[in-house]
């Protein structure tokens, strides 16, 4: 039973550094940004609201350029785990 819980803890540990590193991501573009809400577009890209994710995703996408845009989209976006790591 040990044995099996260790995956679920990798998981769970990778998944809470997914979330921390894309935190501190929208903190280092809210400096490079200090005009937009980043704050706001990371908080849509969390919600369940689908419109408010659709504005985020929107929004980051006019205020990126590649590569970036690319790379911060598919981390973000709501595909499968195997997609976002394919883009």
């Amino acid at each position: 039973m040990a044995a099996r819980r260790v995956p679920d803890l990798l998981i769970s540990l990778v998944a809470d550094k997914e979330v921390h590193a894309t935190e501190r991501l929208f903190r280092l573009l809210s400096l490079r940004h200090r005009d937009e809400d980043m704050k706001g577009i990371y908080r849509g890209l969390s919600s369940p609201n689908p419109k408010a994710r659709a504005g985020s995703r929107e929004l980051l996408e006019n205020l990126l350029e590649p590569p970036l845009r690319e790379g911060l989209l598919a981390l973000v976006d709501d595909a499968s785990l195997e997609e976002r790591l394919r883009r």
